[in-house]
């Protein structure tokens, strides 16, 4: 029996964590590294409970339309995607992300942000371009 629930502890792992990236609590939040693995978009398979994205130095081009919210990340306060080359953000990538406390941008393509990109995040404290 024990060893039953072992089994189904690691595969629910296994599925919470992209095969690209590292999954782990890190200062108090569950966070997902997926740092310089050339992705070109966000992947599935991370836990709903993610509370920290760090996707610095990849090939993301764009942020599409709510992303996040599809994929159940509603937990997520910290996003940072430094460096992923982003050129192009939809006005509701980060919808539904209303405990969002800091986003990351910086040394992307971005040459406009649409402004009604921001209007639901309360919680927005730290705004990186």
């Amino acid at each position: 029996m024990l060893i039953w629930c072992i089994v189904v502890i690691m595969v629910r792992i296994a599925i919470a964590c992209p095969s690209l990236c590292v999954c782990k609590w890190k200062g108090g939040k569950r966070t997902v590294e997926c740092i310089s693995k050339g992705l070109i978009t966000i992947p599935d398979g991370m836990d709903q409970g993610t509370q920290v994205l760090e996707f610095t130095d990849n090939n993301l081009r764009n942020l599409p339309r709510e992303r996040f919210q599809r994929m159940g990340l509603l937990n997520l306060q910290k996003i940072y995607l430094p460096q992923c080359r982003i050129y192009s953000i939809d006005d509701r990538a980060f919808r539904g992300l209303t405990n969002l406390v800091e986003l990351d941008l910086s040394n992307n393509m971005i040459a406009a942000i649409p402004s009604e990109t921001f209007p639901d995040y309360p919680s927005l404290m730290k705004l990186t371009l």
